[in-house]
């Protein structure tokens, strides 16, 4: 199972087999944590995500095409990941932008 291909690799995982599974994260694990750290500029951060693009690459394994380009789908997986928790960080800066100015003029006060 050493030089098993990429495309046996995932034709077992879709069928449930955790090895398979183990083996694809061995491979392309920090592929996916390279990118969301290059990206994020976030350790910690490119940990989860790595995480969780794995889990969505689990839940998602019936779907998988063993034939069509496996880089691309776990590409598309991690951009999209990165990109909703970019947006979720902006819009917490935002909020804490705009409490730190309602509570500076006054909006904050309990009268």
């Amino acid at each position: 199972k050493a030089k098993e291909t990429e495309k046996e690799l995932l034709r077992r995982l879709k069928q449930g087999d955790r090895e398979a599974f183990d083996a694809i994260y061995e491979r392309w694990g920090g592929y996916v944590y390279n990118f969301t750290c290059k990206t994020l500029f976030n350790k910690s951060l490119a940990e989860d995500i790595t995480q969780f693009c794995f889990m969505k690459l689990w839940e998602r394994r019936k779907e998988i095409r063993p034939d069509e380009n496996f880089a691309a789908y776990l590409y598309v997986i991690a951009r999209n990941a990165v990109y909703k928790e970019t947006r979720r960080l902006v819009t917490s800066a935002n909020y804490i932008d705009f409490l730190t100015h309602a509570s500076a003029i006054g909006l904050n006060s309990t009268q």
